[in-house]
């Protein structure tokens, strides 16, 4: 991928290996790192999206796409981050999420990880 990749892109990313109830396979991820930061190397962090997480949604750990126009449906599962090498698992570009998306999506991360926004 040679577009470098702001907060808020949406991508598709193989996820494999993965163990036990982490997200697996190839699907959409929601950046969650800064476009400064991305342009350093081919590593991103992402949030994995998916049309499940049925757990993730009755704690309020996910913000929902349905309704805001995108083409991606689903979750953004805010508590299944990882870095990923964009590059070496051929990450494709999808689309850009609106900044309220984004805005709702490091608030939930703030909480989960205990830092103060």
């Amino acid at each position: 991928m040679n577009k470098v990749l702001q907060q808020g892109d949406i991508i598709r990313i193989g996820f494999d290996p993965s163990m036990g109830q982490e997200q697996q396979g190839v699907r959409p991820a929601f950046v969650v790192s800064v476009r400064q930061v991305n342009a350093l190397s081919n590593r991103v962090i992402v949030a994995a999206i998916s049309n499940g997480a049925a757990f993730n949604r009755e704690h309020g750990l996910t913000v929902p796409l349905i309704g805001t126009g995108l083409q991606t449906s689903g979750v953004i599962i805010c508590d299944q981050i990882r870095t990923m090498d964009v590059k070496a698992r051929r990450a494709a570009f999808v689309e850009s999420a609106p900044q309220y998306i984004v805005d709702e999506v490091l608030g939930k991360l703030a909480l989960i990880l205990g830092i103060d926004e």
